[in-house]
């Protein structure tokens, strides 16, 4: 299975590459303006979560979080280009307090006129424990939290959605900063997405204060989740005072899944398969006109681990971006 995901991830870039090249497909001009032949320049200011977290009920377990730094970065737009690279990071990191994370994070989108496709590949290593002063750890050191430099991370994905209003409604314009959305307008959107998620851990994740409170059936070490689904959901752009504007797209996947696990001391896997829900949303606030673009972008992705023992296992992942970006016209004046 993991070997067609990534099958699939390499031929995918190469087919979409080809249908961007075609001539701009119509789209109603009273409801988009585009900016695809204009170069656009970009800065903006980065925060990236990556959480893993487990719940026995309604009850959160565990809460393991990344110690990420605040980056800047810079980009360039031009017809089916978008492209983002972080090169400095401003501040330093608390690593006495929440440790050291060591990250690798690609992510690449294509924003075309009626479809939107994202790929990305993390690997993270080092979390600490987000709650540790829950009264349940018996931890009283608000100092400092519980660390697991020992946790890895590595995950695998993409989706694709189809805009079924490509007409009036613009992903570019909130995104990728090449269109501009003049009146308001939504879209029902449709795809698929698929992903492989992969956790190791040199001893249970249940950390050593409280896992004897838990059956030796509850202490997993290492999940792996491959993921393949189909769905759908809405996006929308409310359009105020001419240049302002606030988007807001959600969709529901339904995915078939594999889960193994293994469990601490026990290193024959557990494997089961499932079906689950995933949630990807995600959304821009902001000013745009036709020669500058003032946004706060977000990207947030739930991915399901499966349930084990009564006790679900989710990963989930947040971009925020602060973005300026401004346009500059080609054409001979």
């Amino acid at each position: 299975m993991i070997k067609k995901l990534v099958l699939i991830l390499l031929i995918a870039p190469n087919f979409l590459f080809a249908q961007e090249k075609k001539k701009e497909e119509k789209f109603d001009t009273s409801y988009i303006k585009s900016f695809r032949n204009d170069i656009t320049l970009k800065c903006y200011g980065s925060f990236k979560s990556d959480d893993i977290t487990q719940y026995q009920g309604k009850n959160k377990i565990l809460d393991y979080a990344i110690n990420n730094p605040f980056t800047i970065g810079f980009g360039i737009s031009y017809k089916w280009l978008n492209v983002l690279a972080t090169v400095i990071t401003p501040f330093p990191v608390d690593t006495y307090k929440k440790g050291q994370t060591n990250h690798f994070d690609f992510r690449f989108n294509i924003y075309g006129r009626s479809t939107v496709t994202d790929i990305w590949f993390q690997f993270y290593n080092g979390y600490y424990l987000a709650n540790s002063n829950d009264a349940s750890f018996n931890w009283n050191n608000p100092t400092v939290f519980y660390k697991r430099p020992d946790i890895r991370v590595a995950s695998l994905g993409g989706v694709f959605y189809y805009n079924l209003n490509k007409k009036e409604f613009s992903y570019r314009a909130s995104f990728s900063q090449t269109d501009r959305q003049i009146k308001s307008a939504g879209a029902p959107i449709v795809g698929v997405n698929w992903s492989a998620v992969g956790i190791r851990a040199d001893s249970a994740l249940l950390p050593s204060m409280i896992k004897t409170k838990f059956t030796p059936e509850q202490r997993v070490q290492d999940i792996t989740a491959v993921t393949l689904g189909a769905g759908g959901g809405y996006a929308y752009t409310y359009v105020f005072k001419k240049n302002w504007f606030a988007s807001l797209s959600g969709t529901i996947f339904l995915v078939a899944q594999t889960y193994q696990y293994v469990l601490q001391g026990n290193p024959a896997p557990r494997v089961q398969p499932g079906l689950n829900f995933n949630l990807l949303s995600r959304g821009a606030f902001g000013y745009n006109d036709d020669k500058n673009y003032y946004g706060l972008v977000f990207v947030a992705d739930n991915i399901p681990l499966g349930t084990r023992n009564g006790d679900t296992f989710n990963y989930s992942f947040v971009t925020v971006r602060l973005m300026y970006a401004h346009r500059f016209s080609l054409k001979k004046s």
